[in-house]
Protein backbone atom coordinates (compact mmCIF):
# COMPACT_ATOMS: atom_id res chain seq x y z
CA UNK A 1 0.00 0.00 0.00
CA UNK A 2 1.36 3.40 -0.96
CA UNK A 3 1.95 6.21 1.55
CA UNK A 4 -0.81 8.24 -0.11
CA UNK A 5 -3.28 5.36 0.27
CA UNK A 6 -2.45 4.90 3.96
CA UNK A 7 -2.94 8.62 4.64
CA UNK A 8 -6.22 8.55 2.74
CA UNK A 9 -7.52 5.65 4.84
CA UNK A 10 -6.43 7.28 8.11
CA UNK A 11 -8.09 10.56 7.16
CA UNK A 12 -11.25 8.72 6.10
CA UNK A 13 -11.37 6.82 9.39
CA UNK A 14 -11.01 10.03 11.37
CA UNK A 15 -13.80 11.65 9.35
CA UNK A 16 -16.14 8.69 9.95
CA UNK A 17 -15.37 8.69 13.69
CA UNK A 18 -16.13 12.41 13.95
CA UNK A 19 -19.32 11.97 11.95
CA UNK A 20 -20.45 9.14 14.22
CA UNK A 21 -19.73 11.19 17.33
CA UNK A 22 -21.68 14.13 15.92
CA UNK A 23 -24.63 11.87 15.07
CA UNK A 24 -24.62 10.55 18.63
CA UNK A 25 -24.63 14.12 20.00
CA UNK A 26 -21.15 13.80 21.47
CA UNK A 27 -18.65 16.64 21.66
CA UNK A 28 -14.99 15.90 22.19
CA UNK A 29 -13.70 17.43 25.42
CA UNK A 30 -10.96 20.03 24.98
CA UNK A 31 -7.44 19.47 26.24
CA UNK A 32 -7.29 20.16 29.98
CA UNK A 33 -4.29 22.46 29.57
CA UNK A 34 -6.05 24.77 27.12
CA UNK A 35 -6.12 28.33 28.45
CA UNK A 36 -7.81 31.48 27.18
CA UNK A 37 -9.37 34.76 28.33
CA UNK A 38 -12.91 35.97 27.78
CA UNK A 39 -14.66 39.24 28.69
CA UNK A 40 -17.88 40.35 30.36
CA UNK A 41 -19.83 43.56 30.87
CA UNK A 42 -23.43 44.78 30.89
CA UNK A 43 -25.99 47.59 31.01
CA UNK A 44 -24.72 49.48 27.99
CA UNK A 45 -28.01 51.33 27.46
CA UNK A 46 -28.81 55.04 27.42
CA UNK A 47 -25.34 56.65 27.08
CA UNK A 48 -23.68 55.75 23.74
CA UNK A 49 -20.47 57.64 24.56
CA UNK A 50 -20.00 55.65 27.77
CA UNK A 51 -20.67 52.37 26.00
CA UNK A 52 -18.23 53.30 23.23
CA UNK A 53 -15.52 53.92 25.85
CA UNK A 54 -16.10 50.50 27.45
CA UNK A 55 -16.20 48.68 24.10
CA UNK A 56 -12.96 50.37 23.00
CA UNK A 57 -11.24 49.39 26.26
CA UNK A 58 -12.36 45.74 25.92
CA UNK A 59 -11.10 45.57 22.35
CA UNK A 60 -7.77 47.16 23.31
CA UNK A 61 -7.36 44.63 26.14
CA UNK A 62 -8.16 41.79 23.75
CA UNK A 63 -5.52 43.16 21.37
CA UNK A 64 -2.98 43.32 24.18
CA UNK A 65 -3.72 39.75 25.30
CA UNK A 66 -4.21 38.40 21.75
CA UNK A 67 -7.47 36.86 22.96
CA UNK A 68 -10.36 37.33 20.52
CA UNK A 69 -12.66 34.78 22.12
CA UNK A 70 -16.09 35.92 23.27
CA UNK A 71 -17.75 38.59 25.39
CA UNK A 72 -20.69 38.02 27.76
CA UNK A 73 -23.16 40.92 27.91
CA UNK A 74 -25.34 40.67 31.04
CA UNK A 75 -28.32 42.55 29.58
CA UNK A 76 -29.98 45.94 29.00
CA UNK A 77 -28.61 46.69 25.54
CA UNK A 78 -30.89 49.66 24.89
CA UNK A 79 -33.59 51.74 26.58
CA UNK A 80 -36.97 50.40 27.67
CA UNK A 81 -39.29 49.80 24.73
CA UNK A 82 -36.46 50.52 22.32
CA UNK A 83 -36.83 49.84 18.65
CA UNK A 84 -34.25 49.39 15.91
CA UNK A 85 -32.92 53.01 15.99
CA UNK A 86 -32.24 52.90 19.74
CA UNK A 87 -30.42 49.57 19.48
CA UNK A 88 -28.32 50.95 16.64
CA UNK A 89 -27.46 54.13 18.55
CA UNK A 90 -26.92 52.64 22.00
CA UNK A 91 -25.48 49.20 21.24
CA UNK A 92 -24.62 48.18 17.68
CA UNK A 93 -22.97 51.48 16.77
CA UNK A 94 -20.70 51.89 19.83
CA UNK A 95 -19.80 48.16 19.84
CA UNK A 96 -19.30 47.76 16.07
CA UNK A 97 -15.52 47.26 16.17
CA UNK A 98 -15.79 44.89 19.15
CA UNK A 99 -18.52 42.80 17.51
CA UNK A 100 -16.39 42.55 14.40
CA UNK A 101 -13.66 40.70 16.33
CA UNK A 102 -15.44 38.66 19.03
CA UNK A 103 -18.50 36.47 19.50
CA UNK A 104 -21.27 38.04 21.59
CA UNK A 105 -23.12 36.00 24.24
CA UNK A 106 -26.20 38.06 25.18
CA UNK A 107 -28.38 37.88 28.28
CA UNK A 108 -31.88 39.33 28.13
CA UNK A 109 -32.34 42.24 30.54
CA UNK A 110 -35.52 43.90 31.75
CA UNK A 111 -34.96 46.74 29.25
CA UNK A 112 -34.85 44.17 26.44
CA UNK A 113 -38.24 42.60 27.08
CA UNK A 114 -40.37 45.19 25.24
CA UNK A 115 -38.67 44.89 21.85
CA UNK A 116 -38.32 42.08 19.30
CA UNK A 117 -34.87 43.41 18.32
CA UNK A 118 -33.13 41.41 21.06
CA UNK A 119 -34.41 38.02 19.89
CA UNK A 120 -34.12 38.86 16.20
CA UNK A 121 -30.61 40.34 16.16
CA UNK A 122 -28.79 39.28 19.31
CA UNK A 123 -29.66 35.69 20.21
CA UNK A 124 -27.11 33.16 18.89
CA UNK A 125 -28.47 31.26 15.85
CA UNK A 126 -29.09 27.56 16.40
CA UNK A 127 -28.72 27.90 20.15
CA UNK A 128 -29.36 24.74 22.23
CA UNK A 129 -32.26 26.21 24.22
CA UNK A 130 -34.22 24.90 27.21
CA UNK A 131 -37.90 25.06 26.36
CA UNK A 132 -40.63 27.37 25.13
CA UNK A 133 -40.13 31.07 24.47
CA UNK A 134 -37.36 31.60 27.02
CA UNK A 135 -34.05 33.05 25.82
CA UNK A 136 -32.00 30.29 27.53
CA UNK A 137 -29.01 28.63 25.93
CA UNK A 138 -25.85 26.62 26.60
CA UNK A 139 -22.45 27.64 25.26
CA UNK A 140 -19.25 25.55 25.43
CA UNK A 141 -15.80 26.93 24.70
CA UNK A 142 -12.66 25.05 25.62
CA UNK A 143 -12.96 23.99 29.25
CA UNK A 144 -15.87 26.37 29.98
CA UNK A 145 -19.60 25.70 29.96
CA UNK A 146 -21.75 28.84 30.20
CA UNK A 147 -25.51 28.59 30.83
CA UNK A 148 -27.54 31.73 30.04
CA UNK A 149 -30.91 31.88 31.82
CA UNK A 150 -33.79 34.22 30.97
CA UNK A 151 -35.47 35.71 34.06
CA UNK A 152 -38.38 37.15 32.10
CA UNK A 153 -40.20 33.92 31.29
CA UNK A 154 -41.98 31.90 33.98
CA UNK A 155 -40.06 29.15 35.78
CA UNK A 156 -40.72 26.98 38.81
CA UNK A 157 -39.05 24.26 40.82
CA UNK A 158 -38.75 21.06 38.78
CA UNK A 159 -40.21 22.42 35.54
CA UNK A 160 -38.66 21.84 32.10
CA UNK A 161 -36.42 24.92 32.26
CA UNK A 162 -35.04 24.19 35.72
CA UNK A 163 -34.47 20.54 34.81
CA UNK A 164 -32.62 21.68 31.68
CA UNK A 165 -30.36 23.98 33.73
CA UNK A 166 -29.67 21.29 36.32
CA UNK A 167 -28.94 18.65 33.69
CA UNK A 168 -26.59 20.89 31.68
CA UNK A 169 -24.58 21.59 34.83
CA UNK A 170 -24.42 17.94 35.90
CA UNK A 171 -23.32 16.95 32.38
CA UNK A 172 -20.15 19.04 32.72
CA UNK A 173 -18.22 17.70 35.75
CA UNK A 174 -14.84 18.35 34.09
CA UNK A 175 -15.63 21.88 32.88
CA UNK A 176 -15.71 25.28 34.52
CA UNK A 177 -19.44 25.79 35.16
CA UNK A 178 -20.63 29.37 34.76
CA UNK A 179 -24.12 30.87 34.71
CA UNK A 180 -25.34 34.28 33.56
CA UNK A 181 -28.66 36.06 34.12
CA UNK A 182 -29.55 39.74 34.39
CA UNK A 183 -30.77 40.49 37.92
CA UNK A 184 -28.31 39.49 40.67
CA UNK A 185 -29.47 37.41 43.61
CA UNK A 186 -26.72 38.78 45.86
CA UNK A 187 -26.11 42.52 45.43
CA UNK A 188 -26.33 45.81 47.33
CA UNK A 189 -26.67 48.14 44.33
CA UNK A 190 -29.66 50.37 43.60
CA UNK A 191 -31.92 47.42 42.68
CA UNK A 192 -30.55 45.20 45.46
CA UNK A 193 -30.89 41.40 45.43
CA UNK A 194 -33.65 39.58 43.56
CA UNK A 195 -34.66 37.39 46.49
CA UNK A 196 -37.65 35.59 44.86
CA UNK A 197 -35.40 34.44 42.03
CA UNK A 198 -32.71 33.45 44.53
CA UNK A 199 -35.17 31.10 46.23
CA UNK A 200 -35.78 29.37 42.91
CA UNK A 201 -32.33 29.13 41.36
CA UNK A 202 -29.79 28.99 44.21
CA UNK A 203 -30.43 25.30 45.06
CA UNK A 204 -29.76 24.39 41.40
CA UNK A 205 -26.56 26.49 41.30
CA UNK A 206 -25.24 24.81 44.45
CA UNK A 207 -26.23 21.30 43.35
CA UNK A 208 -24.63 21.92 39.94
CA UNK A 209 -21.44 23.16 41.66
CA UNK A 210 -21.33 26.43 39.75
CA UNK A 211 -18.06 28.31 40.02
CA UNK A 212 -19.25 31.83 39.19
CA UNK A 213 -22.38 33.75 38.20
CA UNK A 214 -22.35 36.89 36.03
CA UNK A 215 -25.12 39.50 36.29
CA UNK A 216 -25.85 43.17 35.59
CA UNK A 217 -28.99 45.26 36.35
CA UNK A 218 -27.27 47.35 39.05
CA UNK A 219 -25.16 49.98 37.30
CA UNK A 220 -22.01 49.22 39.25
CA UNK A 221 -19.49 46.49 40.03
CA UNK A 222 -19.87 44.14 42.96
CA UNK A 223 -18.19 40.88 43.93
CA UNK A 224 -19.28 38.53 46.68
CA UNK A 225 -17.23 36.06 48.61
CA UNK A 226 -18.26 32.49 47.77
CA UNK A 227 -21.83 31.98 48.98
CA UNK A 228 -22.36 28.23 49.42
CA UNK A 229 -19.36 27.86 47.11
CA UNK A 230 -20.59 30.19 44.34
CA UNK A 231 -18.98 33.57 43.57
CA UNK A 232 -21.40 36.22 42.28
CA UNK A 233 -20.24 39.11 40.10
CA UNK A 234 -22.34 42.11 39.10
CA UNK A 235 -20.99 44.05 36.12
CA UNK A 236 -23.39 46.80 35.06
CA UNK A 237 -20.92 49.53 34.16
CA UNK A 238 -21.31 49.42 30.39
CA UNK A 239 -22.63 52.97 30.05
CA UNK A 240 -25.93 53.17 31.95
CA UNK A 241 -26.19 55.98 34.54
CA UNK A 242 -24.62 55.30 37.94
CA UNK A 243 -25.62 56.80 41.29
CA UNK A 244 -23.50 55.94 44.32
CA UNK A 245 -26.13 57.51 46.58
CA UNK A 246 -28.48 54.64 45.72
CA UNK A 247 -26.19 51.96 47.13
CA UNK A 248 -27.68 49.95 49.96
CA UNK A 249 -25.93 48.95 53.17
CA UNK A 250 -23.02 46.61 52.54
CA UNK A 251 -23.64 42.97 53.50
CA UNK A 252 -21.20 40.52 55.05
CA UNK A 253 -21.06 38.55 51.78
CA UNK A 254 -20.13 41.64 49.75
CA UNK A 255 -16.35 41.89 49.26
CA UNK A 256 -15.93 44.75 46.77
CA UNK A 257 -18.16 47.31 45.08
CA UNK A 258 -17.26 50.15 42.76
CA UNK A 259 -18.98 52.58 40.41
CA UNK A 260 -17.99 53.80 36.97
CA UNK A 261 -17.43 52.40 33.51
CA UNK A 262 -15.80 48.96 33.66
CA UNK A 263 -15.61 45.41 32.32
CA UNK A 264 -14.33 42.01 33.42
CA UNK A 265 -11.65 39.71 32.10
CA UNK A 266 -11.79 36.00 32.95
CA UNK A 267 -8.53 34.11 32.42
CA UNK A 268 -9.23 30.38 32.20
CA UNK A 269 -6.51 27.88 33.13
CA UNK A 270 -6.62 24.22 34.23
CA UNK A 271 -6.62 24.95 37.96
CA UNK A 272 -8.29 28.36 38.39
CA UNK A 273 -10.32 31.21 36.98
CA UNK A 274 -8.50 34.53 37.41
CA UNK A 275 -11.19 37.21 37.25
CA UNK A 276 -10.25 40.90 37.07
CA UNK A 277 -12.41 44.03 37.04
CA UNK A 278 -10.96 46.89 34.97
CA UNK A 279 -11.92 50.54 34.77
CA UNK A 280 -12.59 51.57 31.18
CA UNK A 281 -10.55 54.73 30.67
CA UNK A 282 -10.56 57.08 27.65
CA UNK A 283 -8.47 56.18 24.63
CA UNK A 284 -8.90 52.42 24.98
CA UNK A 285 -6.99 52.30 28.27
CA UNK A 286 -7.92 50.09 31.23
CA UNK A 287 -6.87 49.80 34.85
CA UNK A 288 -7.42 46.82 37.19
CA UNK A 289 -9.24 47.71 40.42
CA UNK A 290 -10.27 44.27 41.71
CA UNK A 291 -9.32 40.63 41.15
CA UNK A 292 -10.11 37.20 42.51
CA UNK A 293 -9.07 33.61 41.82
CA UNK A 294 -11.74 30.91 41.76
CA UNK A 295 -10.36 27.38 42.33
CA UNK A 296 -11.56 24.14 40.76
CA UNK A 297 -13.03 22.91 44.04
CA UNK A 298 -15.09 25.64 45.70
CA UNK A 299 -16.20 23.50 48.64
CA UNK A 300 -19.89 23.51 47.72
CA UNK A 301 -22.13 22.11 50.46
CA UNK A 302 -24.37 19.15 49.76
CA UNK A 303 -27.51 20.39 48.02
CA UNK A 304 -30.55 20.29 50.27
CA UNK A 305 -33.81 18.93 48.89
CA UNK A 306 -36.31 21.60 47.93
CA UNK A 307 -38.79 22.00 50.80
CA UNK A 308 -41.45 23.66 48.64
CA UNK A 309 -42.16 24.48 45.02
CA UNK A 310 -41.01 27.98 44.11
CA UNK A 311 -42.45 29.78 41.10
CA UNK A 312 -40.99 32.82 39.44
CA UNK A 313 -42.08 34.74 36.36
CA UNK A 314 -43.69 37.88 35.12
CA UNK A 315 -45.43 38.44 38.44
CA UNK A 316 -41.98 39.24 39.85
CA UNK A 317 -41.14 41.81 37.16
CA UNK A 318 -39.59 44.73 39.09
CA UNK A 319 -41.05 47.31 36.71
CA UNK A 320 -44.54 45.92 37.24
CA UNK A 321 -44.01 45.96 41.00
CA UNK A 322 -42.91 49.59 40.87
CA UNK A 323 -45.86 50.71 38.77
CA UNK A 324 -48.34 48.84 40.99
CA UNK A 325 -46.70 50.17 44.15
CA UNK A 326 -46.62 53.70 42.76
CA UNK A 327 -50.28 53.47 41.74
CA UNK A 328 -51.28 52.35 45.23
CA UNK A 329 -49.28 55.20 46.77
CA UNK A 330 -50.93 57.77 44.49
CA UNK A 331 -54.38 56.35 45.30
CA UNK A 332 -53.69 56.64 49.04
CA UNK A 333 -52.48 60.22 48.61
CA UNK A 334 -55.61 61.11 46.63
CA UNK A 335 -57.87 59.56 49.28
CA UNK A 336 -56.00 61.39 52.02
CA UNK A 337 -56.35 64.71 50.19
CA UNK A 338 -60.08 64.10 49.70
CA UNK A 339 -60.53 63.45 53.45
CA UNK A 340 -58.63 66.64 54.31
CA UNK A 341 -60.78 68.70 51.91
CA UNK A 342 -64.00 67.19 53.33
CA UNK A 343 -62.93 67.99 56.88
CA UNK A 344 -61.96 71.54 55.90
CA UNK A 345 -65.43 72.16 54.37
CA UNK A 346 -67.29 71.07 57.50
CA UNK A 347 -68.86 73.95 59.42
CA UNK A 348 -67.99 74.12 63.10
CA UNK A 349 -70.79 72.96 65.38
CA UNK A 350 -72.96 75.75 66.92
Amino acid sequence: MTLFARRFLIAGGMFLALAAAAAAGEVAAPAAAQGFTFFAYGDSRSVPAGHAQVAAAILAEAERLKQFTFVVHSGDFASTGAGEPEYEQEFFGPAAALLGRMKLLPVRGNHDTESEVFERRLLPPGRPASAGAACDYCFDHGSVRLLVFDQYEPASTGDARMKWLEQKLLEAPDRWRLVAFHEPIYATGHHGSNVPFRELIEPVLVKGQVHAVFCGHNHDYERTKPVKGVTYLTSGGGGAPFSKERWGTSEEWSVKREGGLHFLTVKVSPDKLAISALKALPGGQAEVFDSVEVPRDCGWPAAAAASAKVSYGREHNPWKQRFVGGGIALLLLALGAAVVRRLARRKPAA
